[in-house]
C-alpha cells in the first residue's frame, strides 16, 4: 500500500491539487484515490478496414551503442534488426570508440541500413571547440573524402552526414541567419566531394517550428536541402507533442520539397529522456509513437558506448529492455489504430501504452504494451472481424514478461504468464494484467484457437515470482530511503532506492513470505559507483578526483532468518544509478521470513562522496525454482521463418554445452551465427558474419545435438524446405562439459623483450608477458596486459585427435578508461560526462595463420571477470595458438594499445557426441609449421529429401567440424579443408654450456651460432619443466651468450632455440636439452 499512496500523492502534486498554503484535505486525498483506480484500458482497433500501415520497424537505432566488433555482439545487434545507428566521424577525437568508418563493414554484415556520422564528433571537447568554419570545412573534407573513397553509390547511400549536431546551442546560439550560411558552405563542399552523398540536419536539440520553418526556407531557396530531416525529442514531454512535430515536419516537407527530386527521409535521431533509458514499460512508450508515425528514431548517448544504449547488459547479454526491441522486431502485418480510456499522461510513474499489429498471411495478431504499475487492460476491437478469426469465439493467447533488470543486469528469462485459450467477448478479445510492477512491459502472441477450452487469465498458473522494493524494507542503522523522480535521475524500480549503507551497523531488512518449501532465486539489486581517482595516473585519491570508470568491488553480509548465509559480493556499475544485480540461492520453508543486507567493509562515513566505496539498494527479487535443470524453451511463435529456413536467438542463461530436443518433423541444416574478425584493428580491415555449419537436425526428436552455447543470445539458423518445428528445448548438459579443457593464462608459455623506455603505465598494464596475483582470477593468478606493438607473445599447443571447428573462450579483465586527450593549448582533457571506455583488443593465431583481432569489452574493474568466445579452426595433431597485441590503432598518441588482462583459457569442440575427439594441452608453444588459410563458403542447406542420414548429407563447408556423432538427430559433415603446406626453413638444434658468473648472482648461456637464425630464445625459471618460465629474445644471430641474473639459492634451468622471421610470423629450431644450474 505503501507504494500506490506514494503514486496517488506524486498524481495530486502532479495535477496540481497541493498548494504551499493549503493542506491536501483527506476528501480530496480520497478523490484523487478514486481516480486513479479508475480502469486503464488500451483500446486497438483491428478491424481490417480501419488498419493503419505495415509495422515500421523504424524505432530500433543507437547514438554510439556500439562501440568495437562485435562489443555489443553480432547476435545482440541482428536479434533487434537496427535499421539507422548514429556514429562519430572517421579518425573522431571526441570519443575513443564508435568510429563509423571503422566499424562499417561490422555493421553492414550485421543488416544495418545506414550508419549516420555525426561531423563535429572529430573535435575533441564538448561543447565542440570553434576554430572557425574553414577550419571546420576543411575537416569535413578530409573526413568525407577518407570515408567515400573507393566506395559504389549503393556504399555511399548507405551513410548519412550530420553537418551541425544541436546547433541551437553549440557555435549558433540564436544566430540562425549565420548557421544558414555556415549550412551551405559545408554542405556544397560534401556535395562536391560527391553529390550523391546524404546530408541530414538541421538536428536541433528540440523540435522548434519557426526556427525549422525559417531554415527550410532558406535551404530550397539556396539548393541545400538535407536528404534526412532531424532533431532530437528528449524529454519526457515529448511522449505527448511528437505527433505534433511530426505533423509540422511533413507540413514542411509538402511547402520546401514540392519541386526537388528528393524524397526526405524524417529521423529523431535522439530520444528517451534520461530516466527511462533501460526502462522496459517506458519504452514501450518511446518505440510506439515513432513506429505509429512511420519515423525512425535512435536511442541516446546518456551512458555507456558500448551498451546499445542500455539495451546490452554485457557484449552477449540481454538486459530486461532488450527484450522489448526483440519482440518490437518479430511484430509483422498492419497496425491496428490506438484509443485511450482513461489512459494517464506520462510521468515519473509511467503511462500504459503500447502497439498492436495483425498479420492475415501468419494469422497471428501482436500485442506490446506496458508502461504502468498495477492493473494492465488491452482490448483487442474488432478483432472478429479479421479474416483470420473470422467468427472465432475464443482466441489462444501465450504472454511474455520483461522486467527491469537494471541496465547492467541479464535478463536470462523472460517468463511466460498466460499461455492458454481466451474467450472473446462478441467480437473482441480483452487482456489484462493484474499485478504489473511499474517498469514491466509485455508481449501478447495470439493466434486460432485448437479447441473450445477456454482458462481464465488470472487462473493460469505461473511461477511464483514477487519484487521486494529496498524503500519498503525496514532500514537499519544509517540505511536511508532515496525517491529518484528528476529528469536527470537514472531508472531505479518503483523511482527509489536505498543508499546510506556506509557502516557495518547500517543495513535493510526484507520481511518476505513465499508459498511453499524449496529453493529459490534471490537476485540483489545494487549500484557501486567507481570511487574518484587522479585523473592521470588512476590511483584513487580522497578529493579533488574525477569519476574515471577505475571500479572496485565491494560487499554486503547476508543474512536469513538471523543467521548470516554468505557474503554478497558486487561489481563495479560505474555510476550510482546505473543497477546491476547479484544472484544468490536461498532454501526457504512456506511462510514469512526475514532477509537482511548489511555493508561489510571499512566505514565510508566522513569520506567525500566520490571516495565512497559502499553499494545503493533498489530491489530484491526472489522466484521460486521449480527445478535444477537450466533450460530454455522456444516457442513456434518466437521462431522467425525466413526464405532459408527457420531461425530462432536462443537465450542461454550459461556457458557450456545443451542438448537439443524439439518438437516437428523433418530435417535441416543447423548453423549458428560466426564473425570473423579483421587481422588487425586498422579501420580498413575487413569483418564479415557468416554461417558456421553444424550438421543435420532431425525434429522430434530428443538429444537431437549437443551444441556448444556461449552465454546470452545465439544466433541459429535450421535452414532447408521440408520441416516443421513447433518447439525448441536446449537443456545444459554437465556432462558434455566434460568434454572441454581449460588452460591457466599464466602457465602458458610468456616471450617478449622489455623497452627501456620511459613511458608510463598505468593499472593493468605492463612492459612484457607477467603473471600477477589476483584473488578472483582462476587459480588466484592471471597475466597483466600486455604492451602492443612489441614482441611480446603468450601461447600454448593444443593436441587434438580431429580436425574441426572449436570454441575458444577466454577469462579476461579490462578496466581501461579512456586516455586522457591534449587540447589544441597543451591542456589534459577528459570528456565531462559521457563515460567513455577502451575495449582493449588482442590478436589470436592458430599455426601462424592470419590471426582475428578481438575486441574485449570493458569490465569495469581490474578484479571483475568476464568471458569472450571466439571460433577457431584446428587441425589433427599439435596446433599452435598465439595471443599478441600489434598497437595498429592507436587512439591517442600518448598511450599505447595493450591486450586486457588474461585468466584462463578454455577450448570446447563445437559440438559433441559419444566419440569425442580427445584435447591435450601442452602450456608450452611446440614448433608448428605454418599452415594455410582454410577456405570458408556458406553453409550449405539440405536438399527437400535430406535426413538424418549421413548418406543424404549436403555437401560440406571446408569451416566445418569433421566430429563424429552418434546421435540420431544430428549427423557429421565432413571437412575439405585442404592439406598443410610445409613452409619448412631447416635450423639448428642449439647445443647450450651454462656457467655461473663468478663474484655475482648470474649464469652464463653459451651457444654455437646458426647463420640461418635471425636470432635467439632463451627460456630459464626455477622449476624443472619451465611452468611460469621467463624469456629473452636475442635479435642477432652473432649474439652467441647471455648473461642472466639469478635470485635466490633455488637451482636454475635453462633452454634454448633459435628462430628465423618469415614474413611477419617467426619459424622455431628445436629447443636444446633443458641445463640445470645448481
Amino acid at each position: 500500500m505503501k507504494r500506490k499512496i506514494k503514486q496517488i500523492l506524486t498524481l495530486a502534486l502532479s495535477a496540481g491539487l497541493l498548494a504551499a498554503s493549503m493542506p491536501l484535505s483527506v476528501q480530496n486525498v480520497e478523490a484523487v484515490a478514486k481516480d486513479a483506480e479508475k480502469k486503464q484500458v488500451l483500446h486497438f482497433d483491428t478491424d481490417s478496414a480501419k488498419s493503419k500501415s505495415e509495422v515500421f520497424h523504424g524505432s530500433t537505432g543507437f547514438l554510439y551503442g556500439v562501440s568495437e566488433v562485435n562489443v555489443p555482439s553480432a547476435d545482440m545487434i541482428t536479434g533487434i534488426a537496427p535499421k539507422i545507428l548514429v556514429q562519430k566521424a572517421a579518425d573522431g577525437q571526441q570519443h575513443p570508440s564508435g568510429d563509423g568508418y571503422r566499424l562499417t563493414p561490422y555493421l553492414k554484415a550485421c543488416g544495418v541500413e545506414n550508419i549516420q556520422i555525426y561531423l563535429q564528433d572529430f573535435y575533441l571537447q564538448w561543447p565542440y571547440e570553434s576554430n572557425g568554419i574553414e577550419d571546420y570545412n576543411e575537416k569535413v573534407k578530409q573526413i568525407v573524402t577518407k570515408m567515400v573513397k573507393g566506395k559504389s553509390d549503393e556504399e555511399i547511400a548507405s551513410y548519412s552526414f550530420v553537418i551541425f549536431n544541436e546547433p541551437n546551442n553549440i557555435w549558433y546560439g540564436g544566430q540562425l541567419d549565420k548557421m544558414c550560411e555556415d549550412w551551405k558552405k559545408i554542405y556544397t563542399t560534401i556535395k562536391t566531394i560527391n553529390p550523391k552523398i546524404k546530408v541530414a540536419g538541421p538536428n536541433f536539440s528540440y523540435y522548434n517550428d519557426s526556427k525549422y520553418d525559417q531554415f527550410f526556407e532558406y535551404c530550397e531557396k539556396n539548393d541545400c536541402l538535407p536528404e534526412y530531416i532531424t532533431w532530437h525529442e528528449l524529454d519526457k514531454s515529448d511522449l505527448n507533442n511528437f505527433a505534433d512535430h511530426c505533423k509540422d515536419a511533413r507540413e514542411l516537407v509538402k511547402t520546401y520539397y514540392a519541386d526537388s527530386d528528393i524524397k526526405p527521409i524524417l529521423f529523431v535521431n535522439e530520444t528517451v529522456n534520461f530516466n527511462d533509458v533501460g526502462n522496459p514499460g517506458a519504452l514501450v512508450n518511446w518505440l510506439s509513437i515513432y513506429d505509429e508515425e512511420d519515423v525512425y528514431a535512435s536511442l541516446p548517448y546518456w551512458g555507456l558506448a558500448n551498451s546499445l544504449n542500455e539495451l546490452a547488459a554485457d557484449a552477449n547479454k540481454p538486459n530486461g529492455a532488450w527484450w522489448v526491441y526483440r519482440w518490437y522486431a518479430q511484430m509483422s502485418g498492419k497496425k491496428a489504430p490506438l484509443t485511450l480510456e482513461n489512459v494517464d499522461s506520462p510521468g515519473a510513474y509511467g503511462r500504459l501504452y503500447g502497439m498492436t499489429s495483425v498479420d492475415e498471411d501468419k494469422q497471428t495478431a501482436y500485442v506490446l504494451f506496458g508502461g504502468k504499475e498495477g492493473e494492465q487492460y488491452v482490448t483487442l476491437d474488432n478483432l472478429a472481424k479479421t479474416k483470420t478469426f473470422d467468427g472465432a469465439k475464443s482466441a489462444h493467447v501465450k504472454i511474455y514478461r520483461t522486467k527491469f533488470t537494471g541496465q547492467q543486469g541479464f535478463a536470462d528469462e523472460t517468463p511466460i504468464v498466460y499461455e492458454g485459450n481466451v474467450a472473446l467477448d462478441g467480437e473482441n478479445l480483452s487482456l489484462s494484467i493484474s499485478d504489473a510492477d511499474l517498469m514491466d512491459a509485455y508481449f501478447a502472441v495470439i493466434t486460432p484457437a485448437a479447441d473450445d477450452t477456454t482458462t481464465a487469465l488470472d487462473a493460469y498458473e505461473k511461477t511464483w515470482t514477487r519484487t521486494y522494493e529496498a524503500e519498503d524494507a525496514e532500514m537499519i542503522g544509517g540505511a536511508k530511503a532515496f525517491t529518484k523522480t528528476s529528469g536527470s535521475d537514472l531508472a531505479r524500480s518503483n523511482r527509489a532506492e536505498v543508499g546510506g549503507l556506509n557502516s557495518e551497523k547500517d543495513g535493510v531488512k526484507f520481511t518476505v513470505e513465499v508459498p511453499k518449501t524449496g529453493n529459490y532465486r534471490l537476485n540483489i539489486y545494487y549500484s557501486n559507483q567507481a570511487p574518484q581517482v587522479d585523473p592521470i595516473t588512476l590511483q584513487y585519491v580522497d578529493a579533488k578526483g574525477q569519476n574515471r570508470a577505475v571500479g572496485a568491488l565491494c560487499r554486503h553480509t547476508l543474512s536469513v532468518d538471523g543467521k548470516e548465509t554468505q557474503d554478497v559480493v558486487y561489481d563495479s556499475t560505474v555510476k550510482w544509478g546505473y543497477y546491476n544485480y547479484k544472484t544468490v540461492e536461498v532454501e526457504l520453508a512456506a511462510g514469512k521470513h526475514e532477509i537482511v543486507l548489511k555493508y561489510k567493509g571499512e566505514d565510508q562515513n566522513g569520506k567525500d562522496t566520490n571516495s565512497m566505496l559502499c553499494a545503493l539498494l533498489d530491489k530484491i527479487d526472489l522466484t521460486y525454482k521449480e527445478t535444477t535443470d537450466v533450460k530454455v524453451t522456444i516457442g513456434e511463435e518466437m521462431l522467425t521463418k525466413t526464405s532459408q529456413g527457420t531461425e530462432a536467438y536462443v537465450n542461454a542463461p550459461e556457458e557450456g554445452y545443451y542438448t537439443l530436443s524439439s518438437k516437428g518433423n523433418g530435417t535441416a541444416a543447423l548453423a549458428k551465427s560466426r564473425v570473423n574478425y579483421a587481422k588487425d584493428a586498422k579501420a580498413e580491415s575487413d569483418v564479415t558474419v557468416d554461417k558456421l555449419a553444424l550438421g543435420n537436425v532431425t525434429f522430434g526428436t530428443e538429444n537431437a545435438v549437443t551444441l556448444y552455447l556461449t552465454q546470452g543470445i545465439n544466433h541459429l539458423y535450421f535452414d532447408g524446405t521440408d520441416f516443421a518445428v513447433e518447439e525448441l528445448t536446449f537443456v545444459k548438459n554437465a556432462k558434455a562439459d566434460q568434454n572441454a579443457v581449460s588452460i591457466e593464462a599464466e602457465d602458458c608459455a610468456m616471450s617478449g623483450t622489455a623497452s627501456n623506455d620511459d613511458y608510463t603505465f598505468l593499472p593493468g598494464s605492463v612492459d612484457t608477458p607477467e603473471v600477477v596475483d589476483n584473488a578472483y582470477a582462476s587459480g588466484g593468478k592471471a597475466v597483466e596486459g600486455f604492451r602492443g606493438g612489441k614482441d611480446n607473445e603468450l601461447g600454448f599447443t593444443v593436441n587434438v585427435s580431429e580436425s574441426g571447428d572449436y570454441k575458444l573462450a577466454i577469462r579476461y579483465a579490462n578496466d581501461e578508461p579512456a586516455p586522457v586527450m591534449r587540447t589544441k593549448d597543451g591542456n589534459e582533457y577528459v570528456h565531462p560526462y559521457n563515460t567513455d571506455l577502451v575495449e582493449r583488443y588482442m590478436q589470436i593465431s592458430v599455426n601462424g595463420r592470419t590471426p582475428q583481432t578481438v575486441y574485449f569489452k570493458n569490465t569495469f574493474c581490474w578484479d571483475t571477470f568476464k568471458t569472450v568466445v571466439v571460433d577457431v579452426k584446428l587441425e589433427k595433431g599439435d596446433n599452435a595458438i598465439c595471443f599478441t597485441n600489434d598497437n595498429s590503432y592507436k587512439f591517442s598518441s600518448m598511450q599505447d594499445d595493450f591486450t586486457p588482462r588474461l585468466d584462463k583459457f578454455v577450448l570446447a569442440p563445437v559440438t559433441v557426441s559419444e566419440n569425442m575427439p580427445q584435447i591435450k594441452v601442452n602450456p608450452g608453444v611446440k614448433d608448428i609449421t605454418p599452415t594455410p588459410e582454410p577456405t570458408q563458403t556458406p553453409a550449405a542447406a539440405p536438399s527437400a529429401n535430406s535426413s538424418a542420414s549421413p548418406s543424404t548429407t549436403p555437401s560440406a563447408s571446408p569451416a566445418v567440424s569433421a566430429l563424429p556423432s552418434q546421435n540420431p538427430g544430428v549427423s557429421a559433415v565432413p571437412s575439405t579443408a585442404a592439406p598443410a603446406v610445409s613452409k619448412k626453413v631447416s635450423l639448428k638444434k642449439l647445443r647450450l654450456s651454462v656457467s655461473k658468473v663468478k663474484g655475482k648472482r648470474a649464469v652464463k648461456v653459451k651457444w654455437k651460432r646458426d647463420t640461418k637464425a635471425s636470432g635467439y630464445q632463451i627460456v630459464y625459471g626455477t622449476k624443472k619443466n619451465l611452468k611460469s618460465a621467463k624469456t629473452k629474445w636475442i635479435r642477432s644471430n652473432k649474439v652467441t651468450s647471455v648473461k642472466i641474473k639469478r635470485k635466490g639459492k633455488k637451482p636454475y634451468y635453462v633452454k634454448a632455440r633459435a628462430f628465423k622471421k618469415v614474413g611477419n610470423k617467426k619459424v622455431y629450431g628445436g629447443y636444446s636439452k633443458t641445463i640445470k644450474v645448481s
